[in-house]
């Protein structure tokens, strides 16, 4: 199995101990990664061996969430599927509600013990994804500059480096 469709296969497993169905997460994890990033059924169930059927129920599942979109192909009948621009700020936006509730629950939970522990929410950062949406436009308008590899690249070799420095550090730590 190649590292994309381990990659997808993970997503699968985290989504099966959220509640979700793994397939449900293989084609979330697959979507973000995939090249191109506009994916059709065929394709899909091609490259995570899944049935047609699968692919159906859990992309129309991942529509209503809004986390992935059908488009169309120029050219061609039919659409594709690709992850929505939003999807990782809605993905953890939508969740807010869920975690309210539970501190609601919390807070009954303390009142039935009779604890006097309170429940504190703490405003958001300026650096929160929710407040913040970086635009690099500006500094195109102004410097004319542009990032010098596509985002995807400047991740991977990001996550590259720390890697790298986190295993220095930790073979430093443990001599």
């Amino acid at each position: 199995m190649d590292e994309l469709r381990a990659y997808a296969e993970e997503v699968g497993l985290w989504a099966s101990r959220q509640g979700a169905s793994p397939a449900y997460g293989k084609l979330l994890g697959w979507l973000l990664i995939c090249d191109p990033p506009q994916q059709t059924s065929a394709e899909l169930a091609a490259a995570l061996e899944m049935s047609n059927g699968s692919i159906s129920t859990n992309m129309r599942m991942l529509e209503r969430s809004g986390l992935a979109r059908r488009v169309a192909i120029k050219g061609h009948r039919g659409h594709a599927y690709e992850m929505s621009p939003d999807a990782m700020l809605r993905g953890t936006a939508d969740a807010i509600p869920h975690w309210r509730a539970m501190a609601g629950l919390m807070r009954r939970g303390i009142d039935l013990v009779g604890a006097d522990s309170p429940i504190e929410f703490a405003p958001r950062p300026v650096d929160d994804p929710a407040v913040r949406r970086p635009d690099t436009s500006l500094a195109w308008q102004r410097l004319r500059w542009r990032a010098a590899v596509p985002l995807e690249e400047g991740l991977r070799r990001s996550i590259a480096w720390f890697s790298a420095e986190f295993q220095v550090a930790q073979s430093a730590a443990g001599s």
